[in-house]
């Protein structure tokens, strides 16, 4: 079943310290793609933010986790860059 990432984003973002996240795909050997949140900040309360996603979009939709940056990696224009954002939850899933 596919789920729009944009979606899981706009659900993560209405979330408390998260409104500066990004939701991207990453490989996974069962599925072969889940999604990831990749925030900026602190945690703050990371596993309400996954059961909030749950509720409201199902457990298909859930990502496998948030991954906590300083910041953004963003592109010149200013936007997320998610590529870069991508290869932040794959290397924090791998180590």
């Amino acid at each position: 079943m596919k789920i729009s990432l944009a979606h899981i984003e706009e659900v993560v973002r209405a979330q408390p310290g998260c409104a500066d996240a990004v939701v991207v795909a990453v490989a996974h050997p069962r599925w072969g793609e889940r999604p990831v949140v990749v925030a900026a900040g602190a945690a703050v309360d990371d596993p309400a933010v996954l059961v909030a996603v749950e509720a409201r979009l199902g457990s298909v939709a859930k990502p496998d986790g948030v991954v906590r940056v300083a910041a953004l990696p963003l592109l010149p224009s200013g936007k997320p860059d998610r590529r870069a954002a991508a290869t932040l939850a794959r290397t924090h899933s791998a180590g």
